[in-house]
């Protein structure tokens, strides 16, 4: 009975390795392509106002793929020149904000749009 149990799963075994072998040469391989935010760098350039660079990196991209650059901010916030039409390769972007004088805490949502996806993530930092 164990011999007959060892020859089964023997020939389950080089049954599985052949299959694996072949599958590669008969499923095309995907592209993956990716476009991910990375930091965010908030300059202070008066008394309410900042300048917000965001910075984005990825894979599976041509330099000349098009990507757009998102920025929306809470509480009256707010932001000019967003969104902004870039290529992969800019791999940043620059938004201008306007503060309110009485908001503490400013809370932004910044994003990458390619051509099928949306990556985005929410940050914060204090006005004083």
């Amino acid at each position: 009975m164990k011999s007959a149990a060892i020859i089964v799963l023997s020939v389950l075994f080089l049954a599985t390795c052949a299959v694996g072998k072949l599958i590669p040469n008969i499923v095309k391989q995907v592209q993956v392509h990716e476009v991910l935010p990375s930091e965010v760098f908030v300059t202070r350039d008066g008394e309410n106002r900042y300048t917000v660079e965001s910075v984005w990196y990825g894979s599976g991209y041509e330099d000349d793929d098009k990507v757009d650059a998102i920025l929306r901010c809470h509480a009256g916030v707010q932001v000019k020149t967003s969104p902004q039409h870039k290529v992969f390769a800019d791999r940043r972007a620059f938004f201008e904000l306007i503060v309110p004088q009485n908001l503490s805490t400013v809370v932004c949502r910044r994003g990458i749009f390619d051509i099928d996806s949306f990556r985005g993530a929410i940050f914060t930092f204090e006005h004083k």
